[in-house]
């Protein structure tokens, strides 16, 4: 699997597509990723609402109540990574893209693995 990926340069042309898509889905009306187009977007495809709350943990996922509660207190930056996160956590549970969770895209220790 490594010569393959090593021989395809690490591109996976479905992957990528797939990534393309997503990225173009989360613009806002300007053109740019913003924290806020992701909140949209999660609302929108997958009915989870954001709350933005200091907290002592970076984030919690409430999936009965639908709602991604992030810390308010860290940067900018760590409250995008959180609502990208998510974003690809539920992208990765719609059934057209259920292959990227295969165990060639799983980077778990296997028990009996000799790596």
């Amino acid at each position: 699997m490594r010569d393959w990926f090593h021989l395809s340069n690490n591109y996976v042309d479905s992957l990528n597509r797939a990534a393309e898509r997503l990225a173009n889905s989360l613009v806002d009306e300007h053109a740019h990723l913003t924290g806020s187009a992701m909140r949209q977007h999660l609302l929108a495809q997958h009915g989870i609402v954001v709350i933005l709350e200091r907290s002592d943990r970076a984030r919690k996922f409430d999936t009965k109540a639908s709602a991604l509660v992030i810390n308010a207190g860290q940067p900018a930056s760590g409250i995008r990574f959180q609502l990208a996160y998510q974003i690809a956590v539920m992208t990765l549970e719609r059934p057209s893209l259920r292959w990227l969770r295969m165990p060639i895209f799983d980077r778990r220790p296997r028990a009996n693995s000799s790596r």
